[in-house]
C-alpha cells in the first residue's frame, strides 16, 4: 500500500478528499494545510506520492472574509499567491511524485483526480466515484470572493499558471461548481428572513419596528440580488471564453489556460530557475555565474514570440552576445536597445519559436552569457558578480506567421 499525502490552501475543502481512499491501494498519512514550503519538503520524504489541491483566488478570499468581513482583500489574496507559488514551484520539480488538482474538481469531478493518480503512480483505483456535495458555508461570500478577486490581475495571472500545468484543472467542475453555488444564493434569497418572521407577529403598537425590519430585509434582498448578478455575469463571461477556442481561426494557437500573451515577472517572490539574486522593485540580476535557467509551464504546441524585457546590463556587450536556449535547442535572438547616444537601456531581446508537433510539459529556458560583471569594479561597494537585470518575459501567440 503506497503512502500517500494530501496538502492544500489553508481553510480548504482538500480534508474531503480522504474519503476517496477509504478503499484502495493508498494509505493517506497525512491531510493538512500548507503553511510554509516545509510542509511540502516534509511530505516528500515521509510519503510515496503527494497530491496537491489548490483553489481559486475567490475562494480564499471568501474563507478570509467569513472570518473577518473588515480583512484586507489584497493581502489575502497576497497570502494565497504565496502558498500558490509554493505549490507550483513544489510541483514542477517533483512532478513524477505529486498530483495537482483544482479542488473544485476535487469536489465536483473526484473521479477525473483518481484517473490522474493512477495513471501517474501505475495503481489501479475505483473507476467510478459520485462527486462529493459538499455544502457552501458561505454562499454569498463565496460570489463575492469571486468577484472582487476577478479584477486581480498578479492572482488570476497564477491561478492560471496552476490551470495549465495541472494534472486536473477546473474544465471539468467549473460549470457544475457555479450552478450549485446559484442554486445556494436562490434558497437563501426565498428563505424567510428573521426580519420577515418577526415582521409577521408584529402587532398595531409595533408599527415603527415593523418599518425599519422591513427596510432591513429589502436591503438584505438587494444586496443578494447584486451578488446573484455579479455571479451570473461571471459565470456568462467564462462560458464565452470556454467557447472562444471553438469559434476561433484554426491558425491561431489555443494555449488552455492560457491568454494570448502571458505575463512571467521576475519581480515576483519566487521563480523557478538557477542563478539569480533576489528580487529588486524593477527587475532580478541574473549571476553570479554566467549561465541561468527559468522554467516555464509550457503552452500547448504552436507558434508563439518570446520577449525578454531587460531593464540593465553594465556592459551592452552581455546582452548583445548573450543566448537563449530554449529546451536546449538555440533560439535566434533580436535584439533592440534604447536610442542612442542618451540611453541603452531597457532593451528587448524577441525569439520566435514554433513548438508544433512537441510534447513538453514545460518550457526549460537556458540564459548564456559572456561574462559577469561586477559594480565593484565601477567604484560600488557591491560585490556581485552580474550579467543583465531582468523585468519580466511575454509569452504572445502568433495567429498568422512572422513576415521576413
Amino acid at each position: 500500500m503506497q503512502s500517500l499525502s494530501i496538502i492544500g490552501h489553508p481553510g480548504g475543502r482538500h480534508a474531503s478528499a480522504q474519503q476517496l481512499f477509504a478503499e484502495g491501494p493508498f494509505q493517506v498519512l497525512r491531510c493538512v494545510d500548507l503553511d510554509h514550503e516545509h510542509t511540502l519538503q516534509a511530505a516528500l520524504v515521509s510519503s510515496g506520492h503527494s497530491l496537491l489541491v489548490y483553489c481559486p483566488p475567490g475562494l480564499a478570499l471568501a474563507r478570509t472574509l467569513e472570518f473577518n468581513i473588515e480583512a484586507d482583500c489584497e493581502q489575502a489574496l497576497q497570502n494565497w499567491s504565496g502558498k500558490a507559488r509554493d505549490l507550483l514551484r513544489h510541483f514542477m520539480l517533483n512532478r513524477e511524485r505529486c498530483t495537482l488538482v483544482n479542488e473544485l474538481a476535487l469536489l465536483h469531478a473526484p473521479d477525473k483526480v483518481l484517473t490522474a493518480l493512477s495513471d501517474k503512480t501505475g495503481h489501479a483505483l475505483i473507476s467510478e466515484v459520485a462527486p462529493n456535495n459538499v455544502p457552501f458555508p458561505q454562499p454569498v461570500l463565496e460570489a463575492l470572493g469571486t468577484s472582487l478577486a476577478y479584477a486581480n490581475q498578479q492572482s488570476n495571472s497564477l491561478y492560471r499558471d496552476l490551470e495549465t500545468v495541472a494534472d486536473v484543472n477546473s474544465d471539468a467542475a467549473l460549470q457544475q461548481y457555479h450552478e450549485c453555488l446559484l442554486e445556494a444564493i436562490l434558497k437563501i434569497n426565498a428563505k424567510p428572513t428573521e426580519a420577515q418572521r418577526a415582521a409577521e407577529k408584529t402587532t398595531d403598537e409595533q408599527q415603527e419596528d415593523l418599518e425599519a425590519l422591513k427596510e432591513e430585509n429589502e436591503l438584505l434582498l438587494l444586496q443578494l440580488h447584486q451578488v446573484q448578478e455579479e455571479l451570473e455575469h461571471y459565470f456568462c463571461e467564462y462560458q464565452k471564453l470556454s467557447e472562444a477556442p471553438q469559434a476561433a481561426s484554426p491558425s491561431r494557437p489555443q494555449a488552455a489556460g492560457m491568454s494570448v500573451e502571458t505575463l512571467y515577472d521576475l519581480r515576483s517572490e519566487q521563480i523557478i530557475g538557477e542563478n539569480w539574486y533576489e528580487a529588486e522593485h524593477d527587475g532580478r540580476w541574473a549571476g553570479p555565474g554566467t549561465t541561468s535557467t527559468l522554467m516555464l509551464p509550457a503552452p500547448v504546441p504552436g507558434r508563439y514570440e518570446l520577449i525578454f524585457d531587460i531593464v540593465h546590463a553594465l556592459d551592452s556587450r552581455v546582452v548583445k552576445e548573450m543566448q537563449v536556449l530554449l529546451n536546449d535547442t538555440p533560439l535566434t535572438l533580436k535584439k533592440s536597445f534604447g536610442r542612442l547616444p542618451t540611453r541603452r537601456f531597457p532593451c528587448q531581446v524577441r525569439a520566435n519559436i514554433d513548438t508544433t508537433g512537441t510534447q513538453h510539459t514545460s518550457w526549460q529556458l537556458r540564459l548564456r552569457f559572456p561574462k559577469t560583471v561586477s559594480p565593484a569594479d565601477k567604484g560600488s561597494d557591491d560585490q556581485r558578480q552580474l550579467t543583465i537585470r531582468l523585468r519580466n518575459i511575454r509569452v504572445r501567440a502568433l495567429a498568422v506567421p512572422p513576415q521576413g
